[in-house]
């Protein structure tokens, strides 16, 4: 009798056309968060703290926009395959748009390291694992110019978000009917069906809920790791050494990994514990970021100044909760 009759679980449909979102941060989060809701029709407006990017800098230029309320957006951003097969299967617009403006691209082929490629047997679909390659300022970029392009979109850079607005506060659950936002022009309260928070850990919502009863279960841990991080560009006529996929190397004390990124340029990336103060003290200063570079196999091919050169100083991330 196996498979002789099924139980069809209960569906509800809700038509979201007539409804009016707003979404808090338009950050990669954000900006995905919209572009799924206009595919559907549904009506977003994106609220963003910082300023849009510059209209005169270009995606190979991206680093020129300073993302104050991103602080990890100086760090690599690495699109493995099942994303690249998600988003060419959703969003297949979007990816051309990505490699239009310089995004790179890795085969799996790429990731398996020399000494092993040798054992390396294909399988049906390994060619569709395809990494995106790209700094996070120049994937954002390309992101919100395509969700900007949809009628559906409306995005409100220079506006922070300061509150929502809630009915009754003496009942949860509680009904929330839209967000509070300042910008230049003053105060507004924006009427929302649905608020969509995408401002990331300093959301200034959670407190408020607290406050208004409802509880907020939170399991927060300290990764107790730095990230000290420094780009590069190749030098004219140079290209990325061989395995450009995910080279590296573990010590006792740090990883070191660089990632091909966009446009001709790629990160070098240390990560250590954030109680080595020593070493993260030392990993600020450029001159000592590139001696330790060259120290280590894995990452010498790379930032060899015959092959490219350093296209600023270094930046750290701490704080790296989970």
């Amino acid at each position: 009798m196996q498979n002789a009759f099924k139980i069809q679980p209960t569906a509800y449909y809700v038509n979201l056309k007539d409804y009016n979102v707003a979404v808090v941060g338009a950050g990669i989060g954000g900006l995905m968060s919209a572009l799924a809701l206009a595919r559907k029709g549904i009506a977003v407006t994106l609220f963003e703290r910082d300023a849009r990017p510059p209209a005169d800098v270009a995606p190979a230029d991206s680093m020129d926009w300073r993302r104050k309320g991103v602080p990890q957006s100086l760090h690599p951003h690495f699109l493995m395959g099942r994303l690249r097969v998600l988003l060419e299967a959703r969003y297949p617009e979007l990816v051309d748009a990505l490699l239009e403006a310089g995004v790179g691209e890795n085969t799996l082929t790429d990731y398996v390291h020399p000494r092993f490629q040798a054992r390396y047997r294909k399988r049906p679909g390994d060619t569709r694992l395809r990494s995106l390659n790209s700094r996070r300022t120049t994937f954002e970029m390309i992101v919100r110019e395509h969700v900007e392009s949809l009628p559906e979109v409306t995005v409100r850079d220079d506006t922070r978000a300061v509150g929502l607005l809630t009915g009754d506060t003496g009942s949860v659950p509680l009904r929330v009917s839209g967000v509070a936002v300042e910008s230049a022009t003053g105060r507004e309260e924006f009427a929302a069906d649905a608020v969509i928070d995408a401002s990331g850990r300093f959301s200034k919502f959670s407190p408020q809920l607290e406050r208004l009863g409802v509880g907020m279960r939170v399991d927060q841990r300290d990764s107790g790791l730095v990230y000290m991080t420094r780009h590069y560009r190749l030098n004219e006529g140079r290209d990325f050494p061989g395995a450009a996929g995910l080279p590296g190397a573990v010590f006792p004390d740090f990883i070191i990994a660089p990632l091909p990124a966009d446009n001709r340029t790629f990160t070098v990336t240390f990560q250590v514990y954030s109680k080595d103060k020593a070493i993260v003290r030392a990993l600020r200063d450029p001159d000592h970021f590139q001696a330790m570079c060259m120290a280590v196999d894995a990452a010498r091919p790379w930032v060899e100044p015959a092959r490219s050169s350093p296209t600023g100083g270094v930046h750290g991330f701490g704080q790296m909760d989970s």
